[in-house]
């Protein structure tokens, strides 16, 4: 299946968002592709941990094993997990010691999704406070959208919900190393909080958009072709329309990056309550291509999961603690 974001081509969507299409490296004249790959050159390859947990067959017979020995072969990042897990946003009613313990109280979705997270935070450090700034809400956006992604499609039965809290994660990679990466001059003429205008920002002065520079290094750090097509597809969903009635893998794609989006809106301080989101009200052009799944009946029973308190209070939770305020206790994940 062809993956490639394509130009919106759906009536009533934003003149700028159907004049507009996203760049791939493939496509770049050869000087300028040099030129983009001198930028990202020094972004350093993350632990081979972070490929091996993203490709895992959870649903296998030995999937939990599995994941708990890899990540127990890592013992900076399971130092790391462990720390997470035992944060009050988690609400443990007892400390966890072990990454199998861990397991067991969260779930592999939860632990694979938090270690993969701290292993690709391995790969990524700022040499000034803009960009450490930058790289602080990037980290935010992600780990919520992430727990929004874990918390809210299995009552809906997308399929593969622990890939899709993967593909989410990893849809912030090209972000990442825009903000490590690109020469200061530049960074600052990008624009930072609207998924759209910063990707066309981004592709007219480094050559690509985030989406595809993440698409670039996942390539180079050789992760397995169906999760780099995973998050392409989740990418996607800026520019390929989605209407109520679309088959349900499109539907997983929009949640995905619906979720995403809104990680960003709630690091940066736009979406102060998840509760107070309104798809069908949003007018932003990064939501546009989606907006119209709003009338889904299963996009809607997705949406009404954002006002369930157990996640109000998580994501609560979550964000008081990266402020360095102390969270109340988060309920447990069900």
């Amino acid at each position: 299946m062809d993956l490639t974001p394509q130009p919106a081509q759906a009536a009533g969507l934003p003149a700028e968002l159907t004049a507009w299409a996203p760049v791939l490296a493939d496509s770049l004249a050869p000087e300028r592709l040099q030129g983009v790959a001198k930028t990202f050159k020094d972004v350093p390859r993350p632990p081979r941990l972070l490929s091996r947990l993203a490709g895992l067959d959870l649903g296998g017979a030995n999937g939990s094993h599995e994941m708990v020995n890899l990540i127990n072969g890592e013992p900076l990042i399971a130092a790391k997990v462990l720390a997470a897990v035992n944060s009050p946003a988690y609400g443990l009613q007892r400390p966890v010691s072990a990454i199998g313990q861990a397991v067991t109280y969260l779930g592999l979705n939860a632990v694979r999704s938090i270690c993969m997270h701290h292993a690709l935070q391995q790969g990524f450090r700022s040499d000034s406070p803009d960009r450490a700034e930058r790289l602080r809400r990037i980290w935010q956006a992600s780990a919520l959208a992430g727990e929004l992604a874990l918390q809210t499609s299995p009552r809906v039965s997308l399929p593969d919900t622990g890939g899709l809290a993967c593909s989410v994660l990893l849809s912030f990679l090209g972000e990442l190393a825009v903000s490590v990466a690109v020469p200061r001059g530049l960074l600052v003429r990008v624009v930072e909080r609207d998924h759209f205008a910063r990707t066309r920002s981004e592709q007219a002065l480094v050559g690509l958009g985030a989406p595809e520079i993440g698409r670039v290094l996942m390539r180079g750090w050789e992760l397995p072709e169906e999760v780099i097509g995973s998050v392409a597809a989740l990418d996607a969903r800026l520019v390929s329309p989605a209407a109520a009635g679309c088959d349900i893998g499109q539907l997983r794609d929009a949640w995905g990056y619906l979720c995403a989006r809104l990680g960003e809106r709630m690091a940066a301080g736009e979406l102060t309550n998840l509760a107070d989101f309104n798809l069908a009200l949003d007018t932003r052009i990064e939501l546009a291509a989606i907006r119209p799944l709003h009338a889904d009946p299963r996009f809607a029973a997705l949406l009404q999961q954002l006002s369930a308190p157990a996640l109000l209070t998580r994501v609560e939770a979550m964000m008081l603690e990266r402020r360095g305020a102390q969270p109340r206790p988060a309920a447990l994940p069900v």
